[in-house]
């Protein structure tokens, strides 16, 4: 994070929660999409397929799940209100200042979408912002 230009993070963000369908009809049916094709992967992983690519994808699949999800949580509970990017970068700013023991737990509640357990045992963590909290905590 100390790296990552935060301006045009946080836009980017913004930009993908802002420019959703009104009704979330478009991301509800990339949503079921997605769910349809991370279950026929699982289901092909547990039958004994071995792919890379196969796990990849999948995990791919759940970053974008996740981002979806978010996008749709947020426009559910904030209504037409626009995702502000400045807000963003205030979490952004919040979380690389006060980074430290007494504030570690939150941060990571801010930035740790959702934590996934691989069946070779492995983990994936999807990292990004949480948008509900985005404005309302700061």
């Amino acid at each position: 994070m100390l790296d990552a230009d935060f301006g045009e993070v946080a836009q980017t963000i913004a930009d993908a929660v802002n420019s959703t369908a009104p009704d979330l009809s478009k991301e509800r049916k990339e949503l079921s999409e997605i769910n349809v094709k991370i279950e026929n992967g699982v289901k092909a992983v547990l039958s004994g397929m071995k792919f890379p690519e196969l796990e990849e994808e999948v995990n791919r699949l759940r970053v974008r799940k996740s981002e979806l999800e978010d996008i749709i949580a947020h426009k559910e509970s904030h209504g037409g209100e626009k995702l502000d990017p400045a807000k963003v970068v205030e979490l952004f700013h919040y979380s690389t200042e006060h980074f430290d023991e007494k504030h570690l737990k939150e941060i990571i509640k801010f930035h740790i979408t959702k934590i996934y357990a691989n069946i070779d045992g492995s983990f994936t963590v999807n990292i990004g912002v949480h948008l509900n909290g985005c404005g309302g905590r700061i």
